[in-house]
């Protein structure tokens, strides 16, 4: 059933996908702009030969990884029974260890529980089979977003006005490049990008303000050898490392190769994630030094606590400008976990709204879609 109602979002991570996937249930037409090149955003995925120097007989090897959150917890029965539903989902309940080589105790109730959930065979399988259906376009910047009102002659609004015609959008590129006009626009954005976004709602512009993002770098390797561990997930307390993930451990990943042979089957790939502190503190430091650090930090815990020593083939380092967001204005009323305005037709959702990390980024989509839904009249 279509409604006939066209919607732009703005954003292709969990939130903008969830949002279009449930507006496209309630039969809306809708188009996601991103700015990179796929969707995902802190669920994207990585191929290592992109930006790094192999070695021997695996350079050119399609290695891939995530890059972003490696897998969700979910702390609401609502969100852990969506997670359930998704076709791509799997649980996944590693070995873990602490940083001093010892096994947590709570490995059993880990696995009978099974609190983790990814997605196969990488974390942005998800975003991409919820936004199957939509008009995605990658690699586009939007700059501005106007209500189509603010264009037009008094005598064509009052017309409008008249004949009760709906609020629409319109959407200009970062160039000024007209993008389209849309009968709503939803920034499923980090706080800091959406905040010049929803310039045209000022209220909503100082809220996107006060939020405080938080960095974390990421750096994966490809180790060209088995480790003698059976830790796939270490974490607890270390000056540099929040925590290290065996990625290639987890259910339906290829050998560390995408190439569909097993001729890698021998090889392990680790993704391991700095200390909020940490990332804090180097925030601007060279990605070359960053990596050199955490590498170094893991090569001596695995000396150290594992005996082992593992040869690196490759490497990737990222930084997370907005890893997850708290809020600092006090004062403000509380907020809804999302942003619309009935008469602009001009909203927002994402972590910044709800509980700053991957789940409060779904929770607040689906919150807002059911408002959008209902104020469209699309039920």
């Amino acid at each position: 059933m279509s409604s006939n109602k066209h919607i732009a979002i703005i954003g292709a991570g969990l939130a903008g996908a969830t949002l279009a996937n449930k507006l496209m249930s309630a039969g809306c037409a809708v188009t996601l702009y991103e700015k990179s090149r796929g969707t995902g955003g802190r669920i994207a995925s990585c191929r290592l030969q992109d930006t790094c120097t192999d070695k021997g007989a695996n350079k050119g090897a399609n290695k891939s990884a995530d890059l972003g959150a490696p897998f969700l917890s979910p702390a609401s029965d609502e969100f852990r029974h969506w997670l359930a539903q998704q076709p791509c989902v799997r649980q996944w309940s590693p070995c873990i260890y602490d940083f001093n080589g010892v096994a947590c105790e709570s490995n059993e109730a880990n696995r009978q529980n099974h609190s983790h959930f990814i997605a196969t065979p990488r974390q942005s399988a998800l975003t991409r089979e919820l936004t199957q259906g939509a008009d995605l376009r990658t690699s586009v910047r939007v700059g501005q977003l106007l209500p189509a009102r603010d264009q037009e002659s008094e005598s064509k609004r009052h017309e409008a006005q008249q004949q009760n015609k709906h609020s629409q959008v319109l959407l200009y590129d970062e160039h000024g490049k007209r993008l389209g006009c849309y009968d709503a626009a939803i920034v499923a954005a980090p706080a800091k990008q959406a905040a010049p976004l929803l310039e045209t709602v000022p209220r909503f512009m100082r809220q996107a303000e006060t939020a405080t993002p938080s960095i974390s770098w990421v750096l994966v390797l490809h180790i060209n050898s088995t480790l003698p561990i059976t830790a796939e997930l270490i974490e607890g307390q270390h000056p540099v490392l929040f925590r290290c993930i065996k990625d290639s451990a987890k259910p339906a990943r290829a050998s560390t190769s995408g190439n569909g042979n097993n001729s890698n089957a021998s090889c392990e790939v680790w993704v391991l994630e700095a200390t909020p502190e940490w990332s804090a503190l180097h925030r601007d430091s060279q990605p070359e030094y960053v990596a050199e650090q955490l590498k170094l930090a893991f090569l001596s815990l695995l000396s150290r606590e594992f005996n082992a020593n593992p040869t690196i083939m490759a490497e990737r380092v990222h930084r997370w400008l907005y890893s997850r967001h708290t809020n600092q204005d006090s004062d403000q009323q509380v907020s809804p976990g999302y942003l619309w305005d009935a008469d602009t037709h001009i909203g927002a959702c994402g972590d910044w709204l709800e509980s700053g990390d991957i789940e409060g980024a779904w929770l607040s989509a689906n919150k807002l879609a059911d408002q959008v839904i209902s104020q469209l009249n699309l039920k």
